[in-house]
């Protein structure tokens, strides 16, 4: 074994780094509720000023103490390769700080348990001055303290994630700019209606953002009685279940009218949303791929693949920071193998019977 030599990374360089890592501004604001989510929340509330320049995304969870929201705040807060619950939204403890970092350059936490407020920030600004690994803690008797704290004053416990100096969603205050922003709030809005979808049907979790509750968006139209749900598959991978449940979904005939039509295409259109979409513990992470098996046509719009896997399949399907994923070979064969063994199934449902040599869904809309 070598001479161990010790090598500290300027902060200023990596936390600069950290802020291109891939995000948009909807899965970046999906990342905070995961957490939000992890502590049990059931209330989160979403706040975007246009005036203050400012994100703030408050919960009524289990908050943190002095301890443990500082040790939230360090870059890497946890272990990848510990255990997590099937509850467990999270894997790297990175998600927080690299979703806000995207957005802006402060992130200021305050967290709340009991009658006690703590609070903790990364200035990014301060750090590019000192470049030094350090948090600094506000004076909590400062007005921007107090006015994020009384947005716990009705919660025994939770969390605030304020997200300031947002250059990355606001350049200027131009007109063009004011009208990308309210456009980039309901994108977010769409976002979360999809990604939470199932935490919101099952009324674990309220999400309002700017004073509106979200409405949950289920992709695979569950209230209307002409979509087809096939037989479902569970597969066992490495130990790990993984399961697999095909919807076709109804004609544009089997609507009451075009707005229904429109609304369940999803405000990225029929097109975007065929394909499958993919859960980790009941959270949508990817949504609308074929996983390059094969082209997007419409003939397939009617198709929509639910898949779900759970924290302990992180490793096999390679979840990265963002909670996204990167599908490895061998999963790809799953997907083919799924498809191939429910087409017959499928045309049957939709069509009848009609030959058809090829191994994938063909669905007409």
């Amino acid at each position: 074994m070598g001479k161990p030599i010790t090598s500290i990374p300027s902060a200023n360089i990596l936390l600069s780094s950290l802020r291109s890592v891939g995000y948009t501004p909807e899965t970046a604001i999906a990342d905070i509720v995961d957490n939000s989510l992890s502590a049990n929340a059931s209330a989160i509330t979403i706040e975007f000023d246009w005036q203050e320049q400012v994100i703030i995304i408050s919960d009524n969870g289990d908050g943190m103490s002095e301890q443990e929201l500082l040790k939230s705040m360090n870059i890497g807060s946890s272990d990848p390769l510990d255990s997590r619950s099937i509850h467990d939204l999270g894997r790297f403890g990175m998600g927080m700080k690299t979703a806000s970092f995207s957005l802006g350059k402060k992130l200021t936490v305050l967290a709340k348990t009991g009658s006690i407020i703590n609070n903790a920030s990364w200035d990014l600004d301060y750090v590019r001055k000192e470049d030094k690994w350090q948090i600094l803690v506000e004076d909590s008797s400062s007005t921007f303290i107090r006015q994020l704290s009384d947005r716990l004053s009705e919660y025994d416990n939770g969390t605030v994630v304020c997200i300031s100096n947002i250059d990355k969603i606001i350049s200027s205050d131009s007109a063009n700019e004011k009208k990308k922003f309210y456009k980039m709030i309901e994108n977010v809005k769409n976002h979360l209606s999809l990604v939470f979808h199932r935490f919101m049907e099952s009324g674990k979790i309220s999400i309002i953002v700017n004073g509106t509750p979200l409405s949950p968006w289920n992709p695979f139209i569950p209230d209307n009685n002409a979509r087809q749900e096939l037989e479902p598959e569970e597969v066992n991978e490495n130990g790990h279940n993984v399961v697999i449940r095909p919807y076709v979904l109804p004609h544009k005939t089997k609507f009451a009218n075009d707005d229904e039509v429109k609304a369940a295409g999803g405000y990225k259109d029929w097109l975007h949303n065929q394909g499958f979409y993919v859960y980790r513990n009941e959270r949508l992470i990817i949504y609308g791929t074929w996983f390059g098996l094969f082209k997007k046509e419409m003939s397939f719009n009617l198709a929509r693949i639910q898949l779900d896997i759970y924290s302990d399949s992180d490793f096999d399907w390679q979840i990265d920071i963002r909670a996204s994923l990167k599908t490895p070979f061998e999963k790809k064969q799953l997907c083919t193998t799924s498809i191939s063994s429910t087409s017959l199934g499928v045309r049957k449902h939709a069509f009848g019977r009609f030959p058809c040599s090829c191994h994938t869904y063909l669905f007409f809309l």
